[in-house]
């Protein structure tokens, strides 16, 4: 996502929102169809409105888990809703810095909000930020206990391009962190950095069933 401001690096999703749902059928026929056969697959799309029965700002962000139930955060709002795939609400969580947050639900469906905090200078720069991790689930629905992440503060430079635009969860608790600046961060469950990815403009983050980091790339042409 390019952009010349920080609230703009995020695409904005203005209501109504479309929640689309893949179903994949197989075996389907067609008596009317001969090109299709029994050993073809079909995929089927379904776009339902999630804007009827919940009430839902600018998306800042959103998670989507094993029971096709979605969590988002909004720009302008300290909740995360999390609804179900009719659009109905379910749960509602609260925190003084849900706004702005990441989300990523691991493969157990446990839910990880990485909120962020800063503040723009008279110039729109950012010299400061501040993070933590916060997870909810069936063993702690309140999301007691979040954790800081190391602090970026009082840096001269300015410093946008560090804020998280996608983070992923592996098996491991493993958090993998997309940034403005296209790099990707890797931190362990205690939340210490074990690695950066930065050969390459990396342009979105995936994590599959066998804990593989999946990502497409941009590649740099210098003259």
């Amino acid at each position: 996502m390019k952009a010349n401001d920080v609230d703009n690096k995020k695409l904005r999703l203005l209501i109504p929102i479309v929640f689309i749902i893949m179903s994949v059928l197989y075996g389907c026929t067609s008596a009317g169809n001969p090109a299709i056969n029994e050993d073809e697959s079909m995929r089927l799309y379904e776009a339902i409105r999630i804007d009827q029965e919940a009430e839902i700002g600018d998306v800042y962000a959103m998670s989507l888990n094993s029971n096709d139930q979605l969590a988002i955060s909004q720009y302008d709002s300290e909740s995360i809703l999390l609804i179900d795939k009719e659009g109905k609400p379910i749960d509602e969580y609260k925190g003084s810095t849900y706004n702005k947050s990441q989300l990523a639900f691991n493969s157990t469906d446990s839910l990880y909000i990485i909120s962020q905090s800063y503040t723009k200078d008279d110039k729109g720069q950012i010299h400061s930020i501040q993070r933590q991790r916060t997870v909810v689930d069936k063993d702690n629905p309140s999301g007691a206990g979040s954790k800081p992440f190391k602090a970026l503060e009082n840096t001269k430079e300015d410093i946008k391009n560090e804020i998280f635009q996608k983070v992923r969860v592996d098996s491991k608790a493993n958090i993998y962190a997309l940034k403005l600046n296209g790099e990707i961060e890797i931190y362990d469950e205690n939340l210490n950095k074990t690695n950066v990815l930065s050969e390459k403009q990396y342009k979105d983050i995936a994590i599959d069933e066998k804990d593989n980091l999946i990502t497409p790339i941009t590649k740099l042409y210098m003259d």
